[in-house]
Parts: structure tokens; sequence; C-alpha cells
């Protein structure tokens, strides 16, 4: 009989719990690109704060909050700086962050997909980001105390009310975030 107890509980004993990462904030940014003209803009900003929680074996038990600060935000053209930091895009004086929760993780540690709800200029749209997640360098295989987030996607600055300076900027903005996480307590 104490077989069959234990037979019974085996299973639910052996799911892992969630863990808690931490950001490196040093080591993460937000990457940005988009088209002026004939030209490719690119810029970043910094992730001011990050609540990560993964289930690396169930995606799905894993969640994400993630706030960006707008007023780091910066191109490698500085009147393309200023412009997208002015009250007709981005309005960072008004709206210092941009905001992300994840509403669905799923798929797998190379072909990710995360759905959540971001927050810019205080409208709330959808968005879908692929994601990729890697083991740190130095990391032995197994060991996922530090890893390496890697999202990328689009959104319409125009959904957003960001649509200054359309006659020259395109409404596509591409994103690539590359956020550095340790295991909490690691």
């Amino acid at each position: 009989m104490r077989w069959f107890i234990l037979f019974l509980l085996l299973p639910f004993t052996a799911l892992a719990d969630p863990v808690a990462y931490t950001l490196d904030r040093d080591r993460s940014l937000v990457g940005f690109s988009f088209d002026a003209g004939n030209d490719e803009i690119k810029g970043n900003m910094s992730v001011s704060s990050a609540d990560i929680v993964l289930d690396l074996d169930n995606l799905a038990r894993s969640t994400a909050r993630v706030t960006l600060d707008t007023t780091s935000a910066v191109t490698e053209d500085s009147f393309a700086t200023g412009a997208m930091r002015g009250a007709q895009v981005l309005d960072t004086s008004t709206f210092p962050t941009i905001t992300f929760e994840a509403t669905n993780i799923s798929g797998t540690f190379n072909d990710g997909r995360v759905e959540g709800l971001v927050t810019i200029k205080g409208v709330t749209r959808p968005i879908t980001l692929s994601a990729q997640v890697f083991r740190q360098r130095g990391q032995d295989a197994g060991d996922n105390s530090k890893l390496s987030v890697l999202l990328s996607g689009t959104v319409d600055r125009h959904d957003f009310g960001a649509d200054g300076f359309a006659q020259f900027v395109g409404p596509d903005i591409r994103l690539d975030v590359l956020t550095r996480i340790s295991r909490t307590g690691s």
C-alpha cells in the first residue's frame, strides 16, 4: 500500500516550482530600429526593472513584468534622438516609462513566443514577441542559473499615438531586446 501512495505522489513532487530571476541591468538593453526615408536608424534604451519568474520545464507557468526607461532612449543621430523623446513621439517628460506584462509564454528554449500587453504613452495594446533563451557563456550544460533572453518583434508607433514626423519616419519600430538574468540567490 505504501508503494502505491508513493507512486501516486511521485508525479506531483517531481514538478519543479517556477524560479525567480534577477535582472542584470548593466548588461540588458532594448535595441530598436526604424526607417527614416532610405535610412535605418538604430537606437536603444535601458531596462529599469524586471520581475521575471521562469518555469523552464513548463513555460506557460512563467511570468514577466518589465519597465523600460524612455528617458534613456538614444539613437545614432542626435536630431532623431531629440525628436523621438519629444512630445510628438515618446513624450518622455510626460511618459518616462514603457511597461510590458506577459500574458502567455509558450514554446521552447530556442523557439519561444511571448504574448503580452505593452503600454506606451498611456496606451495599452497587445504585442507578440519571439523569444530565445540561452545559457550565458561559461555556464555548464544544464546550469540555468544565468540566462540570456533575446526577444524580437515589431510595434506600430501609430497605435500608441507616437505618430509625429510621419512624413519622415515609418510606422514600424523593430525591437531586439537582450536581457541577462540570474537566478535569485545565485
